[in-house]
């Protein structure tokens, strides 16, 4: 009788590598506002009026698919007022802060309570720029749909008095329940087992 081990054990590696298909999620998209202000001021200028940012709610639904790869959509509006800070007032440091929303997905939570990207602000004897830097992913678990993962975009400088935010979504798969990924020490190990046990099969047959 043949043994049969060696292709139980391969069947279990290819098992391993399994994950569940996604087809396309129906994502609603929820960020929350922020505003700050007394920002963009130095003092040495002759105006103390200072910047102000007002980062309004959003909601949005789309779908996506894994095949789509990474989307950059809109998220927020976003409002800055730039205060008349006058001559000299272009001597001080930069001005950085943190932009932290709120964000659901399909009513969740993510990995994080809160999604924040830094900003900067430049503060200029006429006018002051600012800049959005990408923020930290957030992952989402929805399930069967697969894992979504939600990125802040970055935005260059500007010196404009409003837009919009924006993020990138990616949707994807979900590994199969109880399903591990062995380290790479285990395929070697198991690629070892196998090798053995083919040839002692071998060496039985020819006796």
């Amino acid at each position: 009788m043949r043994p049969v081990l060696p292709c139980l054990v391969l069947a279990g590696c290819l098992a391993v590598a399994a994950t569940t298909p996604v087809e396309a999620a129906s994502i609603t998209f929820i960020a929350g506002t922020f505003d700050l202000t007394g920002i963009g001021n130095n003092g040495l200028g002759p105006d103390p009026s200072a910047d102000e940012l007002h980062v309004a709610g959003f909601t949005d639904t789309f779908v996506l698919t894994e095949a789509d790869g990474v989307v950059h959509r809109t998220v927020n509006p976003f409002t800055y007022v730039v205060g008349n800070t006058g001559p000299e007032s272009d001597a001080g440091p930069l001005v950085n802060f943190a932009v932290p929303r709120s964000f659901t997905v399909n009513g969740l939570t993510g990995s994080s309570p809160s999604i924040s990207q830094m900003a900067q602000v430049d503060i200029g004897e006429d006018f002051d720029t600012y800049e959005f830097f990408a923020g930290a992913g957030v992952l989402f678990d929805l399930g069967a749909d697969g894992v979504l993962l939600v990125t802040p975009d970055a935005r260059p400088i500007e010196a404009l008095e409003g837009g919009f935010l924006s993020a990138s979504f990616q949707l994807r798969a979900a590994q199969g329940p109880g399903v591990e990924t062995p380290e790479p020490a285990s395929f070697v190990l198991l690629a070892s087992g196998l090798v053995g046990a083919g040839a002692r099969w071998r060496k039985r047959r020819n006796r």
